[in-house]
C-alpha cells in the first residue's frame, strides 16, 4: 500500500462519520430544492421553508468549512511538531491523500447532486454538463481557499481568529474604496460614451475562475512543500497582482449586436417629434448632485417610423443641443438616459408589438407614476438655463443610439395545472389556478439554468392572460400587486407580468411564485366572468435583445415648458 492511500484511509476512519453527515445535509438541501416551490402554498408554510432551507445552507457550508480545516490540520503545517516531517512521507503524498478525499466530497458530490436535481427536473441534457461543470469549479475554487486558510494555522481556533481578520480586512477595504468611490463621484449630470449594444464572450470570465483555481491550488501546494507561512503568502500577493492584471488588461472582445437586414432601408427607424414643444422636469430629484433642484431634464414626443411587426425600438440619448434665435446654443449636460418612443399619437411602440404578438386589440400595461405617455429624453440643462430660455424659440437637434428588440409569442399554456412551456434553459409550470372575485392568481414554479459558458443572454420572459373570443389580454402582477397604465381608453385591454431571465453563472435554480392578473388598472376594467375565463388561456411572450442603430432627429420651433403634473392612471 502506496503512503498516499495509507493516509487516505487514516483520514477516512477519523473523518468519514462527519463527511457522511455532511453528505446527508447536501442531499437534503437539493431535495429541499426540488419540492420546495411545489410545496410552498401558503404564508405560514413558506416561513417553515424559508427557516429550514437558511438551516440548511448555513450547516451545509459551515460543515464543509469546519471538516475541510480538520483534515489540513490533522497534519500540521505550520511548526515543527508534525509526525510525518520523521517519517518517509512526501509532501506530495499527503497532499494527493487529502485532495482525493476532499475533492470527492466538496466538489463530485454537489455536482452530481445538481445532475440529479436537473434530470429529475427534465433539463434539456445539452444544459446539464455546464451547469455541473460551473458548480465543480466554484466548489473547487472555495475548497482551495479553504484549504489555504487552514494550512496556516495549527487549529480552529485559530483558524477563527485567521478568518475573523481577514473578513474585517475586506470589510474595511470595501468601505474605504467605497468613501473614495463617493468622495470622487462627479456632480452634476455626466457625459458618457453612449455605443451600440455588444456582445461579450464569456472567455473573460472563464480564464479568471480558471486561474484563480490555480493560484489557490498553488498556494495549497506551496505550503505543503516549504511549510513556510511567508512563501505562501508571497504565492498569494503575487497570484491576487496576476488577477488584477487579467481583469484590467484581459481583451474585452465585445462586438455589436446584429441588427435585422430592414433597418438598412431608407425610411427604416426614422425619428419624428409629434410636437416641438419639450416638457421639462426636475432631474433625478434628490441626488447627491440636485438637492435643490439644479438640473432639468427635457423630454420629447419622440415618434418612431419604419418598424416591422413585432419590434420594439427604445431611444438612447447620445447628444442634444438648441440653437436660439440670438446665436446662443445649449447642449446637453448628460446622457444615455432612455424612454418609450411612440408609434402613433396613442400608442408606444411597446403597446403596438406586444398587440400584435398577442393578436388583441385591448391591451394595457403599468407605467411608473407620473410618467408622460410615449416621452423620451432629450436634453438635460441647468436650472438657471431653463430659467433664462423657458419659452424662446429654437432649433433641437439630437443624436440617439436606437435599440432595437424583437417581441415574439414563445407558448400559449391552457389554465390548467401541470401546463408546461420548456425552452433550452427556462421551464414554467401551472401548478395551481384560483379564481377570485373580479381576479384570477396563477401559482408557477420555474425552472431556470444559466452557466458562465454561456454566450447568449436569455430572452424577457412576459407572462399574459388572453381570452381570444374577445380579443382582450389581461396582466398580471407578481405578490398580488397591483400596477397602474396610462394610454388611451380605446385601447386593447391586457395584463402583463414580467419574469427577469437567470443572470449569466446563476446556475440551476427551481421558484415559485404566486401572479395575480385583476381585472384592470385604475378605472380600466375587463369582466373576468367565468364564461371570460373559460376561453382564456396564459400567453409566454419572449422579448429578444437585438443591436442597435443610430440615428438624429431635428426638431424646429423648439420650445422648453414645464411639465404638467401627472398622476398614475
Amino acid at each position: 500500500m502506496t503512503h498516499a492511500a495509507h493516509l487516505l484511509r487514516t483520514d477516512l476512519r477519523r473523518f468519514g462519520l462527519a463527511i457522511a453527515l455532511w453528505v446527508l445535509v447536501l442531499i437534503a438541501d437539493t431535495v429541499l430544492q426540488g419540492v420546495r416551490p411545489a410545496l410552498n402554498t401558503d404564508l405560514r408554510l413558506s416561513t417553515v421553508f424559508d427557516l429550514l432551507a437558511t438551516l440548511l445552507f448555513a450547516s451545509r457550508w459551515l460543515g464543509m468549512i469546519v471538516i475541510v480545516a480538520l483534515v489540513v490540520q490533522s497534519h500540521a503545517l505550520v511548526g515543527s511538531e508534525a509526525f510525518w516531517m520523521t517519517r518517509p512521507i512526501r509532501w506530495r503524498d499527503l497532499l494527493a491523500s487529502k485532495l482525493a478525499l476532499l475533492v470527492t466530497a466538496f466538489v463530485v458530490a454537489p455536482a452530481l447532486c445538481d445532475v440529479g436535481l436537473m434530470l429529475a427536473s427534465r433539463v434539456p441534457s445539452a444544459e446539464i454538463p455546464r451547469v455541473a461543470l460551473q458548480t465543480a469549479l466554484f466548489q473547487c475554487l472555495w475548497l482551495l481557499l479553504f484549504m489555504a486558510l487552514s494550512s496556516w494555522t495549527r487549529n480552529l481556533a485559530r483558524l477563527a481568529v485567521l478568518a475573523g481578520c481577514v473578513l474585517i480586512g475586506l470589510m474595511l477595504l470595501l468601505n474605504v474604496t467605497i468613501a473614495v468611490m463617493v468622495r470622487n463621484f462627479p456632480e452634476g449630470p455626466q457625459l458618457t460614451r453612449v455605443i451600440v449594444r455588444t456582445m461579450t464572450s464569456p472567455a473573460g470570465a472563464i480564464v479568471m475562475l480558471l486561474v484563480a483555481i490555480v493560484l489557490a491550488g498553488a498556494i495549497v501546494a506551496v505550503q505543503y512543500r516549504t511549510r513556510l507561512i511567508r512563501a505562501s503568502v508571497a504565492t498569494a500577493a503575487a497570484g491576487i497582482a496576476v488577477l488584477y492584471l487579467i481583469a484590467n488588461f484581459w481583451p474585452s472582445q465585445e462586438r455589436p449586436r446584429p441588427v435585422p437586414g430592414w433597418t438598412n432601408g431608407a425610411d427604416a427607424v426614422r425619428l419624428v417629434s409629434e410636437s416641438p414643444e419639450a416638457e421639462f422636469s426636475p432631474f433625478d430629484a434628490g441626488s447627491p448632485w440636485s438637492p435643490g433642484g439644479g438640473w432639468r431634464i427635457g423630454s420629447l414626443p419622440l415618434r418612431i417610423t419604419g418598424i416591422e411587426d413585432g419590434w420594439v425600438a427604445t431611444p438612447r440619448l447620445e447628444n442634444g443641443t438648441i440653437t436660439f434665435g440670438d446665436g446662443a446654443t445649449l447642449a446637453t449636460a448628460g446622457n444615455g438616459y432612455s424612454g418609450p418612443a411612440r408609434a402613433s399619437a396613442d400608442d408606444t411602440l411597446s403597446e403596438v408589438a406586444v398587440r400584435h404578438a398577442l393578436s388583441v386589440t385591448r391591451l394595457l400595461e403599468p407605467v411608473p407614476e407620473g410618467m408622460g405617455p410615449g416621452l423620451a429624453p432629450a436634453i438635460v440643462v441647468a436650472q438657471a438655463d431653463f430659467e433664462k430660455y423657458q419659452g424662446a424659440t429654437g432649433t433641437y437637434r439630437g443624436q440617439f443610439v436606437v435599440d432595437l428588440d424583437r417581441v415574439v409569442a414563445a407558448a400559449t399554456l391552457p389554465l390548467q395545472v401541470g401546463a408546461t412551456f420548456q425552452d433550452d434553459r427556462h421551464r414554467i409550470r401551472i401548478d395551481q389556478v384560483i379564481p377570485q372575485s373580479r381576479a384570477l392568481s396563477v401559482r408557477l414554479r420555474q425552472f431556470t439554468s444559466s452557466s458562465i459558458f454561456d454566450s447568449t443572454h436569455p430572452p424577457q420572459v412576459t407572462l399574459y392572460l388572453r381570452n381570444r373570443s374577445s380579443a382582450e389580454a389581461v396582466s398580471g402582477s407578481p405578490r398580488g400587486q397591483i400596477g397602474f397604465s396610462g394610454g388611451a381608453m380605446h385601447m386593447s385591454l391586457a395584463v402583463g407580468f414580467s419574469v427577469e431571465p437567470a443572470a449569466s453563472g446563476t446556475g440551476f435554480s427551481i421558484t415559485g411564485s404566486f401572479t395575480r392578473f385583476p381585472a384592470g388598472y385604475g378605472e380600466r376594467i375587463v369582466e373576468l366572468s367565468r364564461e371570460w375565463l373559460s376561453q382564456a388561456e396564459l400567453v409566454i411572450l419572449h422579448t429578444i435583445t437585438e443591436g442597435s442603430v443610430t440615428r438624429s432627429v431635428e426638431v424646429p420651433g423648439f420650445r422648453m415648458v414645464e411639465a404638467p403634473a401627472r398622476s398614475a392612471r
